[in-house]
C-alpha cells in the first residue's frame, strides 16, 4: 500500500478505545507471542468464528507484512494503478487498485461505507435492497 504502516504497541488485537492508542498502557506480550507462534499456518475459519478475541487481526497483520516482505519491490517501487470496479449494486462500496512492478503485482480491494448496510430500514429490508 502507499505509505508506511503505523502500528501501536498493544493494539495487535482489537482496540476499541475512543482515543489514540497510548503506548504507555500495559501490554500482555506473553499472550501476543503465544498467539503469534500459533499462526504459522492460520486456521482462517476458526479465526473468523472467534473474531471477538482479536486474533484474526493479528493473523491478517502477520500475513500482510509477510506479503509486503515477499513483494518488497512491488510495494516500494511499483506503479500505482486505480482499478475500475465492475458495475453492480454495491460497486460504490468498493475501492480497488494494483501495485505493479515488472511481472509482479499486488491487487487490493477494500470495502467502504458500511453504514447503509447496518441501518436496516424496514421499508428497504422488506424490498430486499440491503
Amino acid at each position: 500500500m502507499p505509505g508506511v504502516p503505523d502500528f501501536y504497541q498493544g493494539t495487535e488485537f482489537w482496540d476499541l478505545s475512543l482515543v489514540d492508542p497510548d503506548n504507555r498502557r500495559p501490554v500482555d506480550f506473553t499472550e501476543r507471542a503465544q498467539v503469534l507462534a500459533s499462526m504459522e499456518t492460520p486456521d482462517w475459519h476458526h479465526l473468523a468464528q472467534n473474531w471477538p478475541n482479536g486474533h484474526v487481526k493479528l493473523a491478517w497483520t502477520r500475513h500482510l507484512l509477510r506479503l509486503r516482505t515477499e513483494l518488497a519491490d512491488v510495494f516500494a517501487n511499483g506503479d500505482y494503478e486505480p482499478l475500475q470496479v465492475e458495475p453492480g449494486r454495491h460497486r460504490d462500496h468498493v475501492i480497488a487498485f494494483a501495485r505493479r512492478r515488472r511481472r509482479d503485482a499486488a491487487i487490493v480491494a477494500v470495502a467502504k461505507s458500511f453504514a447503509p448496510f447496518s441501518q436496516r430500514r424496514p421499508d428497504v429490508a422488506a424490498r430486499g435492497e440491503l
